[in-house]
């Protein structure tokens, strides 16, 4: 006979797909629509927002919004201003090329903002992911 706890161990539950932010109703829908679009639109990711139905969708081949990418990507644009070359090339690397590790789409709804996992198999990334949609969507609410 098995123990309860066996059958977990067994069976694992399959990791959520979506990922619902709330929002109270002092919360602006449109500045916390702006503040994501504008903040996923810094990013080196492909992301396309439709303002009309509320939804976007993008993708992204790696972790791009965490610090230490974001620190060195300013540090190579530090070196690139500093050395000023002259070669008339603009050959600037950037992240957006190759198989996407994560694809996502975001929905803008009157009472929360649905994010739902539509490719990719990292749940890290994922999670990552969904924690600098949090962190922005708080930021927007206590700025605004």
């Amino acid at each position: 006979m098995s123990r309860p706890g066996d059958l977990a161990k067994v069976v694992p539950l399959p990791f959520p797909s979506e990922h619902e932010i709330p929002l109270t109703r002092a919360q602006d829908l449109e500045n916390i629509a702006s503040t994501i679009d504008k903040a996923l639109s810094s990013l080196d990711l492909h992301w396309k927002y439709d303002h009309t139905q509320r939804t976007g969708l993008g993708s992204s081949v790696k972790n791009v919004w965490n610090r230490a990418y974001l620190r060195s990507k300013q540090r190579k644009k530090q070196q690139e201003i500093s050395l000023k070359t002259d070669t008339g090339s603009k050959d600037e690397e950037t992240d957006l090329e190759g198989v996407p590790a994560l694809t996502f789409k975001i929905r803008m709804l009157d009472d929360k903002v649905l994010v739902r996992w539509m490719q990719g198999v990292d749940t890290v990334l994922w999670e990552s992911f969904c924690g600098y949609l949090d962190r922005a969507t708080r930021d927007a609410a206590n700025a605004g």
